[in-house]
């Protein structure tokens, strides 16, 4: 019940940022298909759009006013890393990813009601130094929930290093 209050207050403070800056914060209105043909273990392959959404969360200058409201500017410039469940092959790959099938497990049951509810949403889950991005995509309807509509409702959420929220976007 409190990630669900967390989500719902984190909705309302980037409704507001979203009116105040002229809805220049996130542009999170992509919706992805959730590929469920395959098992990734407990940490799904993130998709292009949100290595590019955390790439831009820690290097754009128009998230600067965001990155210090979550009191992470030490992480401008810092590359994300993909959490992953199995090892990684060839250094570079190694500097793109980071392994922790147990992370990514208590993130899937912390945020289950999201990535499972009524209106699903693929989690994207990121280390960066000490702290963790979780970008949760919308998805578009599939063969087992075609009766959902996708609205667009993307989150991004900063963690500490023991999964607390620090601070979250929804757009």
């Amino acid at each position: 019940m409190d990630t669900y209050r967390s989500v719902i207050s984190a909705l309302a403070v980037f409704l507001v940022l979203f009116v105040a800056f002229g809805g220049t914060f996130l542009s999170l209105n992509q919706s992805v298909a959730l590929d469920t043909s395959h098992s990734e273990g407990p940490c799904p392959k993130p998709s292009q759009a949100a290595q590019k959404i955390a790439r831009d969360f820690l290097t754009s200058k128009k998230f600067t006013d965001n990155r210090r409201e979550a009191n992470v500017t030490h992480l401008k410039g810092e590359t994300p890393k993909a959490l992953r469940s199995g090892e990684s092959h060839g250094d570079e790959e190694s500097k793109k990813v980071h392994v922790s099938p147990k992370t990514c497990k208590k993130l899937n049951e912390k945020y289950n009601s999201i990535i499972n509810g009524d209106n699903p949403h693929k989690p994207n889950y990121f280390k960066v130094k000490d702290k963790y991005l979780v970008f949760f995509e919308s998805v578009t309807p599939n063969e087992k929930k075609s009766n959902v509509i996708t609205f667009g409702m993307n989150t991004l959420i900063v963690l500490d290093s023991n999964l607390n929220e620090i601070k979250g976007w929804s757009g």
